[in-house]
């Protein structure tokens, strides 16, 4: 029986993570392995995240957010990554991780290397996958996404910040 893997994909909103994971799940699949999905931020703690990200940047902090990402990432690699990677056969595969803490929490003023220490339990990937595209064109799909979906396109989606966080 082959071992489990851990596979990370990060990107900005609007660069293709969704269209990507697909073929990503596929690929282990057709290779044997029991493909999981998993999502950050998750469903438990990952609501107090979500309200909290829905404030306004300016009633936001990003020491409080980094930790609001970490303690649901810690919970939810508890209750559901480990025991997955635990077993053998298993691609877990997790849409957004601690990258996406590097990349948001760092542009709030948290240092990088306090954000990595809040993850440091989290295992080293097998491998890990960021997608980019230019900003314009993540904000395009942001907004075709909201048309088809019906869903609200956040304010954070908007091309100032896609273009901080895109670097």
């Amino acid at each position: 029986m082959k071992q489990s893997k851990l596979i990370l994909v990060d990107g900005i909103s609007g660069s293709g993570k969704d269209t990507q994971m697909g073929f990503i799940e596929r690929f282990f699949s057709e290779h044997g392995y029991r493909v999981h999905t998993v999502h950050e931020p998750s469903d438990f703690l990952g609501d107090f995240c979500r309200a909290y990200r829905n404030r306004s940047l300016e009633a936001r902090d990003g020491w409080v957010e980094a930790m609001l990402f970490a303690a649901d990432r810690r919970q939810h690699y508890l209750d559901r990554v480990r025991p997955l990677l635990e077993e053998q056969g298993n691609a877990v595969i997790s849409n957004r991780s601690f990258v996406s803490s590097a990349a948001y929490q760092s542009l709030q003023g948290v240092p990088l290397d306090e954000i990595l220490r809040l993850n440091e339990f989290y295992p080293e990937p097998d491998l890990a996958l960021v997608f980019l595209c230019e900003p314009q064109e993540a904000v395009r799909r942001i907004h075709q996404r909201a048309q088809e979906t019906g869903k609200p396109v956040s304010a954070q989606e908007n091309l100032e910040r896609i273009t901080a966080i895109r670097g």
